[in-house]
């Protein structure tokens, strides 16, 4: 006889996802290399993604951190995005805006407008 619940034997897709949002500069990473998956150089925007939402045309993402993005690290037009799911690419783009940069007792926020390629 079965005891367990049919919910905890058949879990949801949805339980666990494992989301990357990758930064490549610009300067040391190409569309190609992108496409390719042959880029190696880039950030890990994972930890400091507050929150994100995809459509069609492009993504948004709101970042907070203390001083791991500030200076040389901090993201800027024209870098390419990377959003990862299960280590297979979802989203390709280009940063298009840097917006709501606002700082609170030494925690930093931005947004992050990026646009696909083929977007208009």
């Amino acid at each position: 006889m079965v005891t367990d619940y049919p919910y905890t034997r058949y879990p949801s897709e949805d339980v666990l996802r494992n989301v990357q949002l990758l930064h490549y500069t610009a300067a040391t990473t190409s569309w190609a290399q992108l496409i390719a998956g042959t880029a190696t150089a880039y950030q890990d925007l994972s930890p400091y993604a507050d929150n994100i939402s995809h459509n069609e045309s492009g993504l948004t993402v709101g970042l907070v951190f203390y001083q791991e993005l500030y200076g040389v690290a901090q993201p800027r037009i024209g870098d390419l995005i990377q959003v990862k799911l299960d280590g297979y690419p979802l989203f390709n783009g280009q940063i298009e805006d840097l917006s709501n940069y606002t700082e609170t007792r030494g925690e930093r926020a931005m947004g992050l407008t990026v646009r696909s390629r083929d977007s208009n």
